[in-house]
């Protein structure tokens, strides 16, 4: 065990304790130069994390996503999820022929839960879409039914 000093290439300097073989010691700190400290790495993913929220917030004002409920953490968490649902939707799915994608927003807009958003963050949006359908059968039956109308 022993403690060296890493200067990475943000310019931080920080110690650090290794353990194992001397090589392989010189080998990790070589490895960690060439990357930023820890400091500026949580930094970089806060101010991404930052971004991405924001992102997804303007986007949901101009789909017209209802507002979530829950904490700020929970809402800006909840809101970037919802989105990338909405997004991975799109990419795979067929829009509809009169509504498109927005009669797909009306349904995500349906569960305002920012803890059910969160929740469910890992389950596929087919899952998401039956469990919305369960949820909110009346809501779910009367944006069925507009989506089978034939254009005109």
């Amino acid at each position: 065990m022993a403690h060296y000093d890493v200067n990475h290439s943000c310019g931080h300097t920080v110690e650090v304790e290794l353990f194992g073989k001397t090589s392989a010691r010189y080998e990790k700190i070589e490895w960690m130069e060439r990357g930023v400290c820890p400091d500026c790495y949580r930094a970089e993913k806060e101010k991404e994390r930052e971004q991405e929220n924001e992102r997804a917030e303007t986007l949901a004002k101009s789909l017209g996503f209802s507002e979530l409920e829950g904490s700020v953490k929970q809402v800006a968490w909840a809101t970037t999820i919802r989105q990338k649902t909405y997004e991975n939707f799109c990419k795979t799915g067929t829009p509809h022929p009169i509504y498109g994608y927005a009669l797909i927003a009306e349904a995500i807009s349906l569960e305002g839960s920012a803890k059910w958003w969160i929740n469910n963050r890992q389950v596929d949006f087919v899952r998401i879409f039956k469990t919305i359908a369960a949820n909110y059968p009346s809501a779910w039956q009367t944006i069925q039914a507009r989506g089978k109308e034939k254009e005109v």
